[in-house]
């Protein structure tokens, strides 16, 4: 079994504003719990051959009355030297850092896959947000495997591919499609309407994620 090491990283730029935020054990449990958490998503996709298992860090809050969120490269770049100067956390054993923003609707950021650095080594990164969904963060967690997006580049799909299987149109890796054409601001409907993939998505219109 390969294990996949996982940092979270949980980062509140309150911006003047009163916050509510779940608390770190909710993300341990999001991420981390074998049973119904990502951990076990991404376990019984892949029949038990990689477990995404690690740490999230406690809230870390910064006082600043306007933050500058747009690229997400450069927030989880900032998220890592604050924790390893601050708080004296190496990273050396990370595989995948994700930085969990807590920040005011009217402060936008950018959310997504990126490439992250440490003083030791470089890492997939996942920015994101207090509310995203457990697909998106599913769906990042599969490009961290090295999945691509596999609905709109006809070279990944599959013919007779299961629901939720790499390749089929619905799987979790289809990105802003997820069933139907790829659109730059709105999630498409589920193909053929099926029920089971009304409520799915990877992808949410606040932002473009990647």
């Amino acid at each position: 079994m390969q294990v996949v090491n996982v940092t979270v990283v949980l980062l509140g730029y309150p911006a003047g504003q009163q916050l509510q935020v779940p608390d770190r054990s909710f993300y341990q449990q999001l991420f981390f719990n074998q049973y119904d958490g990502l951990a076990a998503y991404w376990l019984k996709q892949t029949d038990n051959q990689v477990l995404f298992d690690g740490q999230v860090i406690e809230w870390a809050w910064i006082n600043d009355p306007s933050p500058n969120l747009a690229q997400r490269r450069d927030v989880i770049n900032a998220a890592i030297s604050d924790m390893e100067s601050d708080r004296g956390i190496s990273f050396a054993s990370t595989d995948v850092v994700i930085v969990v923003l807590g920040a005011p609707a009217n402060v936008p950021s950018d959310g997504g896959s990126t490439i992250a650095n440490s003083l030791f080594r470089t890492h997939h990164g996942i920015v994101a947000r207090v509310g995203d969904r457990f697909d998106f963060f599913a769906h990042e967690l599969g490009h961290s495997l090295g999945l691509q997006h596999s609905f709109g580049n006809y070279s990944f799909k599959q013919a007779g591919a299961k629901n939720g299987e790499y390749g089929h149109p619905y799987c979790i890796m289809s990105a802003m499609a997820y069933g139907g054409m790829p659109s730059a601001s709105f999630p498409a409907q589920p193909r053929e309407k099926r029920p089971e993939y009304a409520a799915s998505g990877a992808s949410r219109a606040r932002t473009q994620w990647a």
